[in-house]
């Protein structure tokens, strides 16, 4: 497992006041209030920040010195199937967020398992992962960009043209394996 992967599932103990008194299935949680981990270098200044996720939404007050644009992160999805392998069902949930600004936004998908009762944050997918997995440049998530399937998680982009490559949706399979992803095989191109 990597560093931020072990910093982040320390981190990400949920907040008591937003869980249910006791997790036996991520299907009964409310995923639109909960606390999210954000360690995005262009809002974070190198700290995990804890996002108060309210209905779905999270706006920033005030950014912090030095930061141009305040950052929000929106709950945009939730797909449920098994990714850890224990035979029980998880949860995928794309957060969007980005400055209100405009001059950025950025989906991550966030895994959430059962865990001694608790609902907690197993695996972040980020947007930045992909791209550097696949080597293509990701533009956007495309609406409803994920699902679980085949004890995988299936994310999709549009990328834009770099090099020799063209741009378009893709499709990116990957794995959950010990708190990292993994992707599994070649991006899939969709037809236009």
């Amino acid at each position: 497992m990597d560093t931020t992967c072990l910093v982040l599932l320390v981190l990400l103990q949920p907040v008591g006041s937003l869980l249910t008194d006791h997790c036996t299935s991520v299907r009964a949680f409310d995923f639109r209030n909960f606390v999210y981990p954000l360690n995005e270098p262009r809002f974070t200044n190198g700290k995990v920040l804890r996002l108060k996720v309210v209905d779905g939404r999270y706006d920033e007050v005030r950014p912090p010195e030095g930061v141009y644009g305040a950052l929000y992160f929106n709950v945009d999805d939730v797909a449920f199937g098994d990714l850890t392998g224990d035979r029980v069902e998880d949860a995928a949930i794309v957060g969007i967020y980005g400055s209100n600004s405009g001059n950025f936004h950025v989906t991550d998908t966030y895994v959430l398992s059962c865990i001694e009762g608790t609902p907690t944050v197993t695996g972040i997918l980020t947007q930045d992962q992909v791209q550097r997995d696949s080597g293509l440049k990701i533009w956007s998530a495309v609406d409803h960009p994920m699902k679980i399937a085949n004890d995988a998680l299936e994310v999709t982009y549009t990328t834009r043209a770099t090099g020799g490559s063209s741009a378009g949706e893709f499709t990116f399979r990957y794995t959950l394996v010990r708190g990292g992803f993994q992707l599994q095989g070649d991006p899939i191109r969709q037809p236009e």
